[in-house]
C-alpha cells in the first residue's frame, strides 16, 4: 500500500479493451457491497457505508464501468480526490478503464495510487464474443497508452485468464480497502 498518511487511496486497473476490467470491476462492487449511487459533477460510481467508492456507471448495459462516464471527467475527479481528502475520513477509490488511466491523473496523486494492469492472452475471443469491432488503429493507440504507464509508474501485473481469474483479481484489490 502507498502512503499511508493520505486518507484517500487510488486503486487503478489499468488495461486495453477486453481485458475484462469491468467484470473485475463487478466483483469488486460486489465484495464491497456497494449499493448506493453516487455523483459529484461528472464523477458518477457506487459506494457503500464504509467509504469505498467504485468509479462508473453499472447499469447492465454492454458496456458499463468509466466507459460510461464523461470523456471530460478527469478534471472533476481530481476536485473530487481531494475533496474527500479534505473530510479526513479513510476513503478507497476504485478506479477502471480509460478515463482514468492516463498519465497526468496517475502523476498528480502517484503517492496514493496502486496501479494494476490486467492483462490477458483472450482479448480477442472477447471481443468477437460481445461483437466489439475496433479498427487496429484504436488497438494500437490504447496498447501504447498502456504500456507507457507500466514503463512510467510502480505497478503490478494481473493476468486474466482463467475463469475464476476475475474473482481473485478483485479479491486482490479488495484488500485496499481502508474502510
Amino acid at each position: 500500500m502507498k502512503n499511508k498518511e493520505k486518507n484517500v487511496t487510488l486503486v487503478v486497473l489499468a488495461g486495453i479493451p477486453g481485458t475484462g476490467k469491468t467484470t473485475i470491476f463487478k466483483k469488486i462492487r460486489s465484495k464491497l457491497e456497494t449499493k448506493r449511487q453516487f455523483r459529484y459533477k461528472l464523477v458518477r460510481g457506487v459506494m457503500n457505508e464504509k467509504g469505498d467508492h467504485v468509479l462508473g456507471v453499472y447499469d447492465g448495459s454492454a458496456f458499463e464501468g468509466s466507459d460510461k462516464l464523461s470523456m471530460a471527467v478527469q478534471p472533476d475527479l481530481i476536485k473530487f480526490v481531494n475533496l474527500l481528502e479534505s473530510k479526513g475520513k479513510p476513503v478507497t477509490i476504485y478506479a477502471e478503464g480509460d478515463r482514468v488511466t492516463n498519465s497526468s491523473f496517475i502523476e498528480k496523486f502517484e503517492d496514493q495510487v496502486n496501479l494494476f494492469v490486467v492483462e490477458s492472452d483472450f482479448v480477442e475471443q472477447f471481443r468477437e464474443k460481445r461483437g466489439i469491432k475496433q479498427d487496429e488503429k484504436f488497438k494500437k493507440a490504447k496498447r501504447t497508452k498502456v504500456d507507457g504507464l507500466i514503463k512510467k509508474f510502480s505497478h503490478e501485473i494481473v493476468r486474466n485468464q482463467e475463469e475464476d481469474d476475475p474473482e481473485r483479481i478483485a479479491e486482490l484489490l479488495c484488500h485496499y480497502s481502508k474502510a
